[in-house]
C-alpha cells in the first residue's frame, strides 16, 4: 500500500478512536454520575435507585462530528485547485467553519453540565478528521496541513474547554 495512502488512513482510525472514546467516556461520566450522589463536603454517597440508567441523548453525536470533519477536509481540498492563488482564502473558511463548530459544542457541553474531556474529545476528532479527509483528496500527508490542525487544535482546545469549564460560575441571577 502507498505510503501516503496509510498514512492517511491511520489518522483517520485515530480520530474515529477519538469520537468513540468520546462517547464511551460520556457513558461512562453519566453512569458515575447517576449511581453516586454527592454530599455538600464532596463525600459520594449512592444515590437511589441504584438502577438509574444513563440517558442515550446524543450517542451518535460524536460520528457526526467526525464524518462533519471529514467530509469538510474532503471538500476543502477539493475546492483548492479552483480558487487558483488564492487558494489561501478556501482554508480559511474551513477553518472558521471548524472552529465555530467547536464554539458550538463548547457551549453545548456547557449548557448541558458535560463534562471537560468528552468535548476535548470531540475537538480532537473534528480536527483529525479534518486533516484525514483533506489528506486524502491530497494524496498524501502534508506538512503544512498537520501543522495547521494542531495549532487550530490546540487553540479550540483551550478556548472551548475554558468555556466548558466555567460553564455554572457566569449563571445570571434574574
Amino acid at each position: 500500500m502507498d505510503k501516503s495512502i496509510l498514512t492517511t488512513v491511520i489518522t483517520g482510525i485515530f480520530s474515529l478512536a477519538a469520537a468513540l472514546g468520546s462517547v464511551w467516556l460520556k457513558d461512562l461520566l453519566e453512569r458515575r454520575r447517576l449511581a453516586f450522589g454527592s454530599r455538600p463536603g464532596g463525600a459520594e454517597v449512592p444515590a437511589t435507585p441504584p438502577t438509574a440508567q444513563p440517558r442515550s441523548r446524543g450517542r451518535l453525536r460524536p460520528l457526526f462530528v467526525f464524518l462533519g470533519g471529514f467530509a469538510l477536509g474532503i471538500i476543502n481540498r477539493a475546492l483548492d485547485p479552483f480558487f487558483g492563488s488564492i487558494h489561501w482564502v478556501v482554508n480559511w473558511v474551513f477553518v472558521i467553519i471548524i472552529g465555530g463548530v467547536a464554539f458550538w459544542m463548547a457551549l453545548s457541553h456547557r449548557r448541558s453540565g458535560a463534562s471537560f474531556w468528552p468535548y476535548e474529545l470531540e475537538v480532537l476528532a473534528i480536527w483529525t478528521a479534518w486533516a484525514a479527509g483533506w489528506s486524502l483528496v491530497h494524496g498524501g500527508v502534508w506538512d503544512a496541513t498537520v501543522r495547521a490542525a494542531l495549532f487550530f487544535w490546540l487553540l479550540c482546545a483551550v478556548v472551548g474547554g475554558f468555556v466548558v469549564l466555567t460553564g455554572g460560575k457566569y449563571k445570571r441571577t434574574t
